[in-house]
């Protein structure tokens, strides 16, 4: 029988569940759950999470919205929770309460702005507008729409009311709204009376996402304002379904519509979830997407209070990871960029469970829910599933050589098990236990025969390992009848 060696050292073509698994190529992988791609194609266990706090918000209520945010008195967090108000600075270990009557239901929109130098946050929660000076909560800013969307364009907030109508406030006053002081209101798209989801700055226009189209807003003056719509639009059939997951990424907003994940520009908008556009297809409109500008990644959330499920586009090598998992330690209600007091970047991740944490953090390895002061957490279960192994012909059986090589760094303690299955021989599991810190050739024996034979590779220790390949070899038996 003749023999066929197989190299896999490039897996940036990233997970593909939406085509025939026959289809795919040696840079795919049929699962990567818990993983990360680098920017060349190895395989990296994803960091853990932790607690940036010890008291419990609400007792445990879930949080609408957060944002960091430059507090005139420094860098500060702020998050909505059970219609009250809290922030903190990020050294701090506990929040600060401010009892509000925002929203109990609704996410909850925080935008920034300046004047001279001094930073107000605006907020969003379906009512009147809302702002935090720092010290002082105002509730219900005179004039203002009923908002459930803001944005700053121009000098000016934009916001939305839940209609079709496009509204924004008078130049550098969002507190100052009405045609008679300023300001003014539109409706967008004329022929139908379908809602605006959310709006976002990008390049020279302001982007207006309605669930089935994406219109256009340009303009500095109540002389050049204009609004396209519709064909003169963005896109006419293409719009946003879940309005938290419009996120700026670079020069282009990424957002999730019914069609899967895609992304937007003032030309036109790319569909960029091709390959996993399968298993979004019963989200709804609680997803919520964060940029992960560190890792230059963007993280797709179900945000459902029964889901811990999401997924990772690297928008470097334009590939997709997951499903990933929190297990059963918490799920995601809402997200936001966050740059830590050192300068590095990561995310901050809010829960249904009155927990913020940072969603990005390598200090404790592969942890999920590490408490404040680093106690606890879970390991994280790396694993990555290989399409099927078919040497070039799916028709003839494989019988998988005696040794096979796996090329990883499993650091200090890491320990990898390597499943074979398929569907002559019985399933085998073999473990490769570290031999140190360091990129090393494991050598595995498995007993693997089949047209079709499947590689998993999976480590559950708390080590964030690296894979950079695997060598595999079979003979090629008769061709199926």
């Amino acid at each position: 029988m003749p023999r066929v060696r197989e190299p896999r050292f490039d897996f940036r073509g990233g997970v593909c569940t939406a085509f025939s698994e026959d289809a795919l190529d040696l840079m795919e992988l049929l699962e990567a759950k818990n993983t990360r791609l680098t920017e060349f194609g190895a395989l990296l266990k994803r960091a853990g999470t932790q607690r940036i706090h010890t008291d419990e918000i609400e007792s445990g209520t879930k949080i609408l919205g957060i944002i960091e945010w430059d507090d005139p008195g420094g860098t500060e967090l702020a998050c909505v929770s059970n219609s009250d108000f809290y922030h903190k600075t990020l050294a701090a270990t506990t929040w600060t309460e401010i009892a509000a009557g925002l929203s109990t239901t609704n996410h909850i929109v925080m935008v920034q702005h300046s004047i001279a130098g001094s930073a107000t946050l605006y907020i969003a929660d379906g009512g009147t507008l809302n702002k935090f000076d720092g010290t002082t909560l105002t509730e219900g800013i005179s004039g203002s729409p009923s908002a459930t969307y803001i944005e700053m364009y121009m000098s000016r907030m934009f916001a939305a009311d839940g209609t079709k109508t496009l509204y924004w406030s008078k130049v550098a006053d969002p507190d100052t709204w009405g045609s008679t002081d300023g300001g003014d209101s539109s409706p967008v798209g004329y022929y139908g009376t379908e809602p605006i989801k959310a709006l976002k700055a990008c390049g020279a226009s302001l982007l207006i996402f309605k669930e089935d189209s994406i219109s256009r807003f340009t303009g500095t003056t109540s002389d050049d304002i204009r609004i396209e719509a519709e064909v003169q639009g963005v896109s006419p059939d293409v719009g946003c379904m879940a309005p938290m997951t419009v996120v700026r990424v670079e020069d282009y907003v990424f957002f999730l519509s019914d069609r899967g994940p895609y992304i937007a520009t003032e030309a036109g908008v790319q569909a960029i979830g091709a390959k996993v556009e399968d298993q979004f297809s019963d989200w709804d409109s609680d997803a919520v997407a964060v940029h992960n500008r560190g890792r230059r990644e963007v993280w797709l959330f179900d945000g459902a209070a029964s889901s811990s499920e999401f997924w990772i586009w690297n928008y470097r090598t334009q590939s997709w990871t997951g499903p990933h998992t929190f297990g059963d330690t918490f799920h995601v209600c809402t997200a936001a960029r966050y740059e830590r007091s050192d300068g590095t970047e990561s995310i901050v991740l809010a829960g249904h469970d009155g927990y913020v944490r940072d969603g990005d953090i390598e200090d404790n390895d592969a942890k999920d829910d590490v408490l404040n002061d680093d106690s606890g957490g879970t390991n994280i279960t790396m694993q990555c599933k290989l399409p099927p192994l078919l040497f070039g012909d799916p028709s003839t059986v494989k019988l998988l050589h005696p040794t096979q090589w796996i090329h990883a760094d499993l650091l200090t303690s890491g320990s990898l098990q390597t499943i074979w299955d398929a569907e002559l021989t019985s399933q085998d599991t073999l473990t490769i236990s570290s031999p140190g810190t360091g990129l090393k050739e494991h050598k595995v024996r498995p007993a693997c025969r089949g047209r079709r034979p499947y590689l998993t590779l999976k480590d559950a220790t708390s080590e964030i390992i690296t894979i950079t390949g695997v060598t595999l070899e079979a003979e090629m038996g008769r061709r199926s009848v």
